[in-house]
Parts: C-alpha cells; structure tokens; sequence
C-alpha cells in the first residue's frame, strides 16, 4: 500500500490556490502565485478498491480531462 499523501499534497495546493483567488493569506511562508481566469475543482475521492484504482490515479486522469479543455 503507497499513502504517501500524494492527494493530500494536490488539494492543499489546489485549496491554497483557492484562498490566493479571494485574497486570502495562504498556507506557505513564501508563495509565488498568480490569478487564474478559471479555476477547476476536483470534489471526490475517486477511490475504486475494486478496480484498484487509487485516489492519486483517479485525480490524474481527472487533472488530464481538465487541461484538455
């Protein structure tokens, strides 16, 4: 089992970069961060334990479909 805290890492990214949008201070002593016109989400976990696809696994395919738009 690998729980290295890959997803963990991708949301507190993609939740600071939420609070940098709305001028929050963000988690992190230095940033270097810039506005985004949009701002994409991912929500769910996306385990699926019987096709033995983890959280990470499904969050890259989710990211891929995003930045193909």
């Amino acid at each position: 089992i690998n729980t290295a805290g890959k997803t963990t890492m991708l949301k507190t990214v993609e939740f600071n970069q939420l609070m940098f949008q709305i001028g929050m201070d963000v988690f992190a002593n230095k940033a270097d961060m810039k506005l985004f016109s949009k701002v994409y989400s991912i929500y769910e976990h996306g385990d699926n334990i019987l096709g033995k696809q983890s959280s990470f696994s499904n969050h890259i395919k989710q990211l891929s479909e995003i930045l193909s738009k």
